[in-house]
């Protein structure tokens, strides 16, 4: 992607759209922008002074030199036609990601699941050192300022999205592997591909560089094998070993060997031992890459998590609401076994399938995904830019869950989720509520209410 005098970005309100359009303003480009919907992220860029437009029409792109379109942006979108139509460079993002980040030292963390909070982590982890990164990443992180922080010190971190394979656009000089799963299935054909997909990603890095990967993984221990990475983990042949876990009521400590030995402790703020592995991650990066032990406990017993990431919103005397991005059966796994570590009198499970493609593909393990939970609610798809596939209903899902665990399983419709949810607050234990959906929304209201309520 060439340089240019001003963007147009179709799809400005994703959170990681958001991001690289805040970093090209901030650089002195004039951005503009447009989505479907207001949304917090498109009120917070029309106060930062660019100019967001609510739906897609041709006008929009104005005086544009360059469009960046959204993974979730479709080829008949009137903005897309007529940007064609005038012969102005079109990009996607990743390619305007890549673009920011030349000319920096760069590392890139993907994964099926944990890249935003690994990202969020060694961004921390570098400026507790005094680096000043650049960092990108796909969540609100209260210790980093946001989701897009503007650094000096000539190095980014970035979030790499895999969902299409557009991080191969991405030269990095170091990376992170956090793990390798089926999902994107309306992209890939098979684990094999996204195997396939990763390692082509391994290749990107520039001479000299180096990437690191979870042993806990099989795919990514494969990877390890095939691309000769550097393994961190449980497993005894990780360079980097988390040993001695204790995992405690949102959060835990551990004991981090490395290749010369004993390192230290490090103490964790959030909650799960997935948390272990994807701080063990970021450490074993920023070590390799000369940052200090003391940086690095400093800034991951300080860090407290990025939004939608096991997110308490809300605690009152014997009851928590706790909003999460979880939206596979892998991920609602580890989350469920979080919320068990504060030893709740009861755990309630609140999902939003995400997109008809998805839920289709990974049936057979959503069905089994929830067993950490005493009851469970499943609500209608949440579309995204998908069309419905006849026959995959929230419904049926429940249905679903229903026949695999038995228990209390049952749908309600999201029209009357928040009705239905304001009563929990008279009850005891976690009301846990996962989706990439809108869902996070409902979260905020059912805050305010159980707020009011306790008033």
């Amino acid at each position: 992607m060439k340089r240019h005098a001003s963007y147009h970005f179709i799809g400005i309100g994703g959170i990681g759209m958001s991001a690289i359009a805040q970093m090209l303003a901030r650089k002195g480009f004039l951005v503009t922008g447009s989505d479907v919907e207001e949304n917090a992220m498109t009120r917070a860029l029309n106060q930062q002074g660019i100019a967001v437009h609510v739906g897609h029409h041709a006008k929009n792109i104005g005086t544009a030199e360059c469009i960046v379109y959204s993974s979730s942006i479709r080829e008949d979108n009137p903005e897309i036609q007529e940007a064609k139509r005038r012969g102005l460079a079109v990009h996607h993002r990743s390619e305007a990601l890549a673009f920011l980040s030349q000319g920096q030292w760069t590392a890139a963390v993907s994964g099926t699941h944990g890249k935003t909070t690994t990202t969020a982590m060694l961004g921390r982890i570098f400026q507790e050192e005094g680096r000043m990164p650049t960092v990108i990443v796909g969540a609100k992180v209260p210790e980093l300022g946001g989701n897009a922080v503007m650094g000096s010190g000539g190095m980014m971190v970035l979030e790499a999205d895999e969902s299409d394979s557009s991080f191969l656009a991405y030269e990095p000089d170091a990376i992170i592997v956090t793990n390798i799963d089926r999902d994107h299935m309306d992209h890939f054909l098979d684990l094999d591909e996204i195997y396939n997909t990763f390692l082509g990603f391994t290749r990107q890095l520039k001479s000299g560089g180096k990437w690191y990967g979870c042993t806990e993984c099989p795919q990514t221990r494969k990877l390890l094998k095939e691309a000769g990475g550097i393994g961190y983990g449980f497993s005894e042949d990780a360079r980097y070993l988390a040993a001695q876990v204790e995992l405690t009521a949102g959060g835990s400590r551990y004991t981090v060997w490395g290749p010369t030995g004993v390192l230290g402790e490090l103490r964790l703020g959030v909650p799960g031992v997935h948390n272990v592995l994807n701080s063990l991650g970021a450490a074993a990066l920023a070590l390799e890459s000369g940052c200090s032990w003391s940086a690095v406990a400093k800034a991951l017993e300080s860090f407290r998590g990025a939004s939608r990431r096991f997110d308490i919103r809300f605690k009152g005397k014997d009851f928590i609401l706790v909003d999460d991005y979880a939206h596979h059966p892998a991920e609602i796994r580890v989350t469920l076994n979080a919320a068990r570590s504060f030893k709740p009198s009861k755990l309630t499970a609140v999902f939003q399938p995400h997109r008809y493609s998805r839920t289709l593909a990974l049936a057979d393990e959503f069905a089994t995904a929830f067993n950490d939970a005493d009851e469970v609610i499943i609500t209608d798809v949440y579309a995204a830019s998908e069309s419905p596939i006849a026959g995959v209903s929230g419904e049926l899902l429940a249905r679903q869950i229903r026949d695999a665990r038995g228990g209390e399983v049952r749908y309600v419709p999201r029209d009357r989720l928040h009705q239905e949810l304001k009563k929990a607050v008279h009850l005891k234990g976690i009301l846990l509520c996962m989706g990439a959906g809108d869902i996070g929304r409902l979260c905020e209201e059912l805050k305010d209410a159980y707020t009011h309520e306790l008033v």
